[in-house]
């Protein structure tokens, strides 16, 4: 049965993954794209009970959510988009590099869009927002309880 789902968990990556593809494709290479991604030799991993069969499928669909959000950036989408990050870094720990990319991805393109910064700190302020203080309350929860920031990477705090 967790071979079974792992299969299908891994197999739902090319949804996301032909949606991202049709942003900047034709339906015929964005199929490519989707046959692609599940052509990938981690696929040998649906055999194994681990999180990437989870994390897989998940990271894609992070991204498709960003190109979404870049494109109208709603409040809801860029609340959608920080809940997502969430599951994916509870879903894996090394999630926790997709949080500079949500900072850095908004600014980089107010910046190469020729949009003054204060435009769009106020259009992504919500996202912003929600990082810099939610990532400000887990620190300082972390820190009230007496445990380093490393910590919160969990076996991965040697890494921190």
């Amino acid at each position: 049965a967790v071979k079974a789902i792992n299969a299908v968990l891994m197999s739902l990556a090319a949804v996301p993954a032909y949606f991202l593809a049709r942003r900047m494709l034709a339906p015929g290479l964005s199929l490519l794209a989707a046959l692609l991604v599940v052509s990938v030799p981690s696929m040998a991993y649906t055999s194994t009970v681990m999180t990437e069969n989870a994390f897989y499928p998940l990271f894609i669909t992070v991204a498709l959510a960003l190109a979404a959000t870049l494109e109208r950036p709603t409040p809801a989408r860029q609340l959608g988009l920080v809940a997502l990050c969430i599951v994916a870094f509870l879903t894996r720990v090394q999630a926790v590099a997709l949080a500079p990319a949500l900072v850095t991805a908004p600014l980089l393109l107010g910046l190469f869009a020729g949009r003054p910064l204060r435009t769009t700190l106020a259009t992504y302020r919500v996202l912003l927002g929600t990082i810099v203080g939610g990532g400000a309350l887990v620190a300082l929860l972390q820190l009230a309880r007496g445990h380093s920031l490393a910590e919160l990477l969990g076996a991965y705090s040697v890494v921190g």
